[in-house]
């Protein structure tokens, strides 16, 4: 596997200034014009129905995830709870890995379930090598020096997410639409509410693939 989200930088660019013109505020450019996306602030943070204005939901039929901070928090320049990873199986899938930093727990995300994945991968230490890379970095950013109240882990723990939708099963050698449902996940999961859909799996991709053109 390899951790990078080639191919997804310029597309999540347009889609969030797009959708939220007020991330303008806190995005600038390195180098090689890939965008860098800033901490979302305290003051200025979007309220559930800001989010939702771009789905077809309604707020009162959703529970949305909790990312209140906690009295510490509050009084920190920045606040992350919850970091998503679209992870990449060269030439071969796309899935998602939502990060929650209070439990240190990974649920993953996958389209295609039935490939074996999950299983492959909690096997052959790929994971473990993934959350050990995870607490790496933030040891490298000194995360726990600006959240001092949260304890850091020995490890982290993956687990598979339940009830996801699932993407039409396709022939080997074809391309499925496991990028767009990561897409699908991640704006779900950003906008606090259930990942679910209604459809069947092959009009949920289409649909979707529609929003994203």
């Amino acid at each position: 596997m390899k951790y990078t989200v080639l191919g997804f930088q310029f597309p999540f660019k347009v889609w969030i200034l797009e959708a939220f013109p007020e991330a303008l505020r806190f995005a600038h450019h390195t180098e090689n014009e890939i965008p860098r996306m800033r901490a979302w602030r305290i003051k200025t943070q979007l309220s559930c129905e800001q989010c939702l204005r771009i789905l077809d939901v309604s707020v009162e039929n959703n529970i949305p995830r909790d990312f209140e901070p906690t009295p510490v928090e509050i009084h920190l320049p920045f606040f992350v709870r919850y970091v998503l990873i679209p992870i990449n199986i060269p030439q071969l899938h796309w899935y998602l890995a939502d990060l929650d930093l209070l439990t240190w727990k990974v649920s993953i995300y996958d389209s295609a379930e039935w490939c074996g994945f999950f299983k492959k991968y909690a096997g052959d230490g790929s994971f473990k090598s993934l959350g050990d890379s995870i607490l790496s970095e933030l040891d490298h950013i000194s995360y726990w020096a600006h959240f001092p109240n949260r304890q850091k882990p020995t490890d982290v723990k993956f687990v598979k997410a339940k009830h996801v939708p699932h993407q039409e099963k396709v022939e080997e050698g074809e391309r499925g639409d496991c990028g767009v449902f990561v897409c699908m996940f991640m704006e779900m999961l950003a906008s606090s509410v259930p990942v679910e859909t209604r459809q069947s799996p092959r009009d949920t991709g289409f649909t979707y693939r529609n929003r994203m053109t």
